[in-house]
């Protein structure tokens, strides 16, 4: 069970054994219900931390107390700072960037390399343990409707995933959000007239130049275009392809084993069919290209992203987390 207290300065002092000094900022995020899961990360960080015989460390709710302080290392939250640790939940609520680079794609696996962390019968069944516990149990970051709440949809279409567009990462998309969905809609029906498109737009987006596109888009396109609230799990299983900017819902498509349309830089990249707006008139042979050797390499990257990559809010893989980005090296 995660602690109650919030733990506000708290400081270890051994001065025999101390060899670095860390501070850490508790975000606002910290006291929302909306996901409950980072009070759980940062109890379980603050006291992995706290039990480490070499860090003498500090934690603060203020920012300008924490920004005051000086610190052989800096713990901080949704950030990208070459000079932090940056942390910040992930695509999934029980999973947590830990990265000196920052998330999404400015961190050190988007632009990097990576390697399979297991042979392809390993990589399957963890494949399937991980996919059927997040879809079967209908988890998602955010609190989703039950197949019973969404609006019944047909298979056989190809959905769309709007995000906030205010977010920071959409400063990797090519245009503004708004100008984005029309430009993506107009290219898929010029490809196909037929084609069923849905829309699952973010749950916490309220931006007025998306609502105006989206009333324009149904307006114009009533026949093939359809809003949705039905669960993101349901809204993929049955999508003929997913697409997306860098939404986390990108990554959780993954999870479904659908081929993936992403046209903003990110991490899961690596797993993905990456595009543009010009070539959007080719998705129909791109969809047909998707075979069981790319299905592989989603595996594959599943495995090493859950299993290696991120940590989870258990103290044990915080820790070793940490000790991959070498936190516990650092010297005063």
């Amino acid at each position: 069970e995660p602690r109650n207290r919030i733990p506000i300065i708290y400081s270890l002092e051994d001065n025999e054994r101390i060899v670095m000094k860390a501070k850490l900022l508790i975000p606002s995020q910290y006291r929302s219900s909306f996901v409950p899961t980072v009070k759980v990360f940062y109890d379980n960080l603050v006291e992995c931390l706290e039990h480490s015989p070499d860090i003498s460390l500090s934690v603060y709710e203020n920012a300008r107390e924490f920004h005051n302080d000086v610190a052989d290392e800096e713990i901080t939250y949704h950030t990208k700072n070459k000079d932090s640790v940056n942390v910040k939940i992930g695509y999934l609520p029980d999973h947590f960037y830990i990265d000196r680079s920052g998330f999404s794609g400015w961190s050190t696996l988007a632009n990097g390399n990576w390697t399979p962390l297991y042979s392809d019968e390993k990589a399957n069944e963890r494949f399937n343990v991980i996919s059927d516990h997040y879809i079967n149990n209908n988890i998602s970051k955010y609190k989703q409707n039950d197949s019973t709440q969404g609006k019944k949809l047909e298979s056989g279409y190809v959905s769309i995933f709007t995000q906030i567009p205010t977010d920071i990462v959409s400063h990797f998309m090519p245009v503004r959000w708004d100008v984005f969905l029309k430009s993506l809609v107009e290219e898929i029906l010029k490809a196909n007239p037929l084609e069923k498109i849905v829309i699952k737009r973010h749950p916490r987006c309220s931006d007025k130049r998306m609502s105006r596109t989206i009333y324009d888009i149904q307006n114009r396109y009533g026949k093939n275009v359809k809003m949705t609230d039905a669960s993101i799990h349901q809204c993929i299983s049955q999508s003929r392809a997913v697409f997306v900017g860098n939404s986390g819902v990108g990554f959780e498509a993954l999870l479904h084993l659908k081929p993936v349309f992403s046209f903003a830089h990110s991490d899961y990249h690596h797993a993905t069919i990456n595009t543009t707006l010009d070539n959007v008139g080719n998705y129909e042979n791109q969809i047909d290209a998707f075979d069981e050797a790319f299905r592989q390499k989603i595996r594959h990257f599943v495995t090493y992203y859950l299993d290696s990559y991120m940590a989870t809010y258990e103290p044990d893989r915080i820790a070793r987390r940490l000790n991959d980005i070498g936190f516990f090296d650092t010297k005063k």
